[in-house]
Parts: structure tokens; sequence; C-alpha cells
């Protein structure tokens, strides 16, 4: 390897944030529905699943919204009409970790602020039972999962998806919970690390 071959390899990422930066100027159209899609990793499997079919004005929900980071991800990908978000924000223990989200709550609503026209907070028992989707990502221990799923599947209208988050073997709990409602209803269960859904 000769020294141009070096100094190549070292500015290629100065160069790729350069096209990127004149891309996202240039042509923001193509770059929120084509390269931004391709370059960040925030758009999980499940929301993948449901940006393909295509459909528009999405009512969803989302359960265990944390910072709001992968809120924010769903409204700025997905034609979202309404999305509610349910997260008491109350400390629990999870794989013997007290988790205080406080904090986590102030940011959220920070985050969440420039999407306050298509963003409700709201008790899970108020949400109504028409949703396109719900996405569960709160408490990953066995119960809190498998109540989740008794929960807000009646919550989502014929032909829409309930999944979630942490379908791998850091979180058995989860993967037990998935396994028996699925396998109880006789329901087909998609995974596609780290995520699980359905349709109904």
């Amino acid at each position: 390897m000769n020294s141009f071959d070096v100094l190549r390899i070292i500015s290629f990422p100065f160069r790729y944030s350069i096209v990127l930066g004149l891309a996202k100027v240039l042509t923001p159209a193509l770059f929120k529905h084509i390269l931004y899609p391709l370059i960040y990793s925030d758009f999980r499997p499940m929301i993948r699943y449901i940006k393909a079919s295509q459909k528009k004005q999405l009512i969803g929900a989302e359960i265990g919204v944390f910072k709001g980071h992968h809120a924010v991800s769903m409204l700025s990908y997905l034609p979202l009409k309404k999305l509610y978000l349910v997260d008491p924000y109350r400390s629990y223990v999870q794989d013997g970790v007290l988790i205080n989200p406080i904090a986590a709550q102030r940011i959220a609503i920070q985050s969440l602020r420039k999407f306050e026209d298509r963003v409700t907070w709201i008790q899970s028992i108020e949400l109504p039972d028409n949703l396109d989707f719900v996405y569960v990502d709160g408490n990953h221990s066995y119960k809190a999962v498998k109540k989740d799923m008794e929960v807000y599947y009646s919550k989502v209208r014929k032909d829409g998806v309930l999944g979630g988050h942490d379908f791998t073997n850091q979180f058995p709990g989860v993967i037990k919970a998935v396994a028996e409602f699925t396998s109880t209803k006789n329901l087909e269960l998609f995974v596609e690390q780290p995520d699980w859904w359905i349709q109904k």
C-alpha cells in the first residue's frame, strides 16, 4: 500500500460526510426518503415492515417511551397521523438493576415537542381500539410482556400490527411471553432481531 492509498483511506470519512451534507441541502426529498433510511439504523425492523405496507395516515402507539429516541424516529419515518405514547415513568427493577426514568422523561418531552401536533401522552386504558400498530418496549420481564400483549392485542385493528423490541437472549422473558402468546392464538410470528411482531 503506497502513501496515496493511505491518504485516500484516511480522507474517506471526511469526503463521505461532505457528500451526505450536500445531499441533505441540495436534495432534501431524496435525502429524507432514500439516503436517510439507508444510512441510519434507528429504523427498527418492525417499523420498516409497517413502512413497506405503504399505508398512510397511520395511528399507532408506543409502550415504553423512555428518552423518546425511537418515538422521534417513527414520527420522522412513518406517515403518522397520531402517535400515542404510554409510559408511567415509574422506577422498576430490571435484571437486578433499579431503573429510575425521571431524567429520561424530561428528555423525551423536550425531544418530542416539535411533534406535539401528532403526539398524545396517554394512559394505556384510554387507548382507542382502532390502532394500526402498537410497539411494546416497556418492562421486559416475562410477566410484564405477557400482560402487555394481552392488553394491546385488543387495541390493534384487524390487519394491524402488534410487536416490540428486544427479542434476544438477553431478555428471555420477552421471548417466552411472545412465543406463548402467539402459540396460544395460533398467530404467525415474525422475528428480525431485535424486533418481533404479529399481524392481526
